[in-house]
Formats: structure tokens, C-alpha cells, sequence
């Protein structure tokens, strides 16, 4: 991943999502599994609405290489927290746990057991509403509490696209 104290930058990549009509652009960062957890480097991600709408542009990557390159001059406090080092979607994750435990164990046990669930493990294809994940799809991990509006709401305080 990287050694001690340096950044990480996730560009990302577009995932089309031809589950739905029209094909949809789906943003994905699969490396997110690593970085969230790698408490010595810290972790940078593009935009992810920004990343649909335009794609990479290269005054954005650069942006991110500058910004990653300060960070590692100035120096950063370790342990990097894991949300600090979660990509825009894997925060809606973390905050959609925060609200509701008993959704987020749904979430994680079909994410464990069940194949069509974790075919590909992304917080994105929960946070978008991909495939199975979609509000009929047969991974189903809403409670009373929390449903789709609920994580809606979460990802449009993240500013994330819509679909």
C-alpha cells in the first residue's frame, strides 16, 4: 500500500451499470478496501460526482497529486482514523452504521453470505443502489428504522450523484 506516512491517490474508475435502463456510470473505488484500513498512509479520493459528470479531468488529478504531496511534507497524525481514509461512499456506509446497528449487520451479513450480495464488494453498489442492491433487489438489508429515503439522504449530505 505504501510505507509509512505517505498518501495514497484513488482515482477511481467508472463502473457502467447496465442492470438499469438507461446504462448508468457508476463511481468505484475498489482499492478502498486497502486504504480504510492502512492506518499509516492517508488516503485521498477524487470527486465522485465530478468523476460521472466529466470523468478524470487532468487539473483535478492534479489537484489531488498536489494535495497528497503536502500532505506527506507537512506530516500527518497516526493512526489515520478509518473514516478519514474511506472513500465519499464508504462514508455513507459509516454514517448509515452510525444510525442504525441493526441495518449495517444486515448489510455486512448479506455482504458475507449471500453470493449474489457479495459479488463484487463495494460500499458504492449499496450507496448507488446497483444490481441486488436496488430498492426490489434481493439483497435487502432495510430494518424499520432505515430504508432507501434514509440512505439517500445520507448520500446527497455527502454530495454524491443521484440516480
Amino acid at each position: 500500500m505504501g510505507r509509512d506516512g505517505s498518501a495514497f491517490v484513488a482515482l477511481g474508475y467508472w463502473f457502467h451499470d447496465t442492470t438499469v435502463t438507461p446504462t448508468r456510470v457508476t463511481p468505484l473505488f475498489l482499492e478502498q478496501h486497502m486504504s480504510s484500513g492502512t492506518p499509516y498512509v492517508r488516503s485521498i479520493f477524487a470527486d465522485s460526482a465530478e468523476l460521472v459528470a466529466e470523468g478524470w479531468k487532468y487539473e483535478s488529478v492534479q489537484t489531488l497529486i498536489y494535495q497528497a504531496a503536502s500532505i506527506v511534507q507537512k506530516g500527518f497524525a497516526r493512526p489515520v482514523p478509518i473514516y478519514n481514509n474511506s472513500s465519499p461512499e464508504g462514508r455513507v456506509i459509516l454514517d448509515l452504521c452510525s444510525q442504525d446497528r441493526e441495518a449495517c449487520e444486515k448489510l455486512f451479513w448479506l455482504r458475507n453470505h449471500e453470493w449474489a450480495c457479495y459479488d463484487i464488494m463495494a460500499p458504492a453498489f449499496v450507496v448507488y443502489e446497483v444490481h441486488w442492491w436496488r430498492e426490489d433487489g434481493i439483497c435487502a438489508w432495510m430494518t424499520e428504522k432505515t430504508g432507501h429515503k434514509e440512505l439517500r439522504a445520507i448520500r446527497d449530505a455527502h454530495g454524491l450523484p443521484a440516480f
